[in-house]
């Protein structure tokens, strides 16, 4: 294979282990090169180090588990379905995938047939830029002939055919966004754009895992919202997560909440305007709860104690800024209030209820459903009175609603 270049200086020297490691199997007559992401970002000038380094082999995972063994190195089974072993070297892990031809699929998944072939090898990859190898001294290989050059035009294009492309792998349509989100102004190949499109509705077959890590990726990239904006125009995020998004109201607020919260959330608070729990979308179910909640909440316009109380800093918070959204009203009078409410939300002292189980087992209750239920009420009582009521109050109003239980029950 000849080199397309060669890097002006080795941004993964620090990972000596690995370095080690490479060499060890060269001289057991195997080459190991660094590929994909870490060489795509390397040759941008932009590798640091919580860049993954994969690597590929011209060995079979039997022979590279075999090759570990021998060198007393943990290896692990990861994704033998697909030719990949991880590697743990110094405690991190490395996938190191074998080269391979995939001779048969199904829009999912593969059957491979392994090889030494590295053009063969890059050639079954997704996209031009993805298709690039390296070896530890900084020499970089383009096998396609296309990804240097498509790496420095900050251009997409698929390897070959986009409609065979997907067809091999529905995910590729996510993906194809996801490298979109690589640089400031992408450039793409159109018949690949109307590809993605044409094949959207077969994204039903592809994992909800799967999607979701694709669909995390872009809203962590570097330059997530013309990818997300991408994503919505075309309808395309329909076939993703299943959601409808307001484009206009995310316009809107995406600057004031890419300048404030480093959490994904947000960015659903920002362009959806209803939430309701479905377990057949690629969102994971802890971040839906999330959002059905902010979304069932409503809250006063100023700070109200009993809400800030019941709901917690964390919901009544996410509430704020949900109505703020809502109202498409980004004035710098209305941030500066904004912020200074947030600030007041973060700071204020909420009362804590004076009251617990235990002292309601010292008056002669047994932990259970009866107890829970008279020591919430007596909470709820609590709020009601604005929180004035003290200990020796609350346990009182306790002791007068167990007898009031007891009376119903006669």
């Amino acid at each position: 294979m000849i080199p397309a270049g060669r890097l002006s200086s080795v941004p993964w020297g620090s990972h000596t282990v690995l370095e080690q490691f490479i060499q060890k199997l060269a001289t057991n007559g195997i080459t190991a090169r660094l590929v994909g992401g870490a060489v795509r970002e390397a040759i941008l000038n932009r590798f640091n180090q919580d860049c993954d380094i994969d690597l590929a082999v011209d060995i079979t995972p039997d022979e590279m588990i075999a090759a570990c063994l021998e060198l007393e190195v943990q290896v692990i089974p990861s994704g033998l379905m697909y030719g990949t072993v991880t590697c743990i070297l110094n405690g991190k892990p490395y996938e190191v995938t074998s080269l391979r031809k995939d001779v048969a699929t199904d829009g999912r998944k593969a059957t491979v047939r392994y090889t030494k072939d590295w053009h063969e090898d890059a050639t079954r990859r997704d996209l031009t830029i993805n298709a690039l190898y390296a070896d530890w001294d900084g020499t970089y290989y383009d096998p396609t002939g296309q990804g240097v050059v498509d790496l420095n035009n900050q251009y997409l294009r698929f390897i070959g055919d986009p409609e065979q492309r997907i067809q091999e792998d529905y995910l590729r349509i996510v993906r194809f966004f996801r490298f979109m989100a690589l640089f400031d102004t992408t450039q793409y190949d159109e018949q690949a754009f109307n590809a993605c499109l044409k094949y959207a509705s077969q994204l039903h077959i592809v994992s909800l895992e799967r999607k979701w890590s694709e669909l995390q990726k872009i809203f962590e990239s570097v330059y997530p919202f013309k990818t997300i904006e991408a994503l919505i125009s075309s309808k395309l995020m329909l076939h993703v997560c299943r959601i409808n998004w307001s484009l206009n109201k995310l316009e809107r607020s995406i600057q004031w909440i890419q300048n404030h919260f480093n959490d994904i959330f947000y960015w659903f608070l920002g362009g959806v305007n209803h939430f309701q729990i479905d377990r057949n979308i690629c969102i994971p179910i802890s971040l839906q709860k999330r959002l059905e909640e902010i979304f069932k909440v409503t809250i006063q316009k100023d700070i109200n104690l009993k809400d800030l109380y019941l709901l917690g800093r964390s919901v009544y918070k996410d509430v704020y800024i949900r109505n703020l959204i809502t109202t498409q009203d980004f004035s710098a009078d209305v941030l500066q209030k904004c912020n200074e409410m947030l600030l007041q939300i973060d700071t204020l002292d909420i009362p804590k209820f004076p009251v617990s189980g235990g002292d309601l087992q010292e008056l002669g209750f047994t932990p259970g459903p009866l107890m829970g239920e008279i020591l919430k009420k007596a909470e709820q009582w609590w709020v009601d009175q604005d929180f004035t009521p003290d200990h020796k109050q609350c346990l009182k109003h306790i002791q007068q609603l167990h007898l009031t239980k007891l009376r119903d029950k006669i």
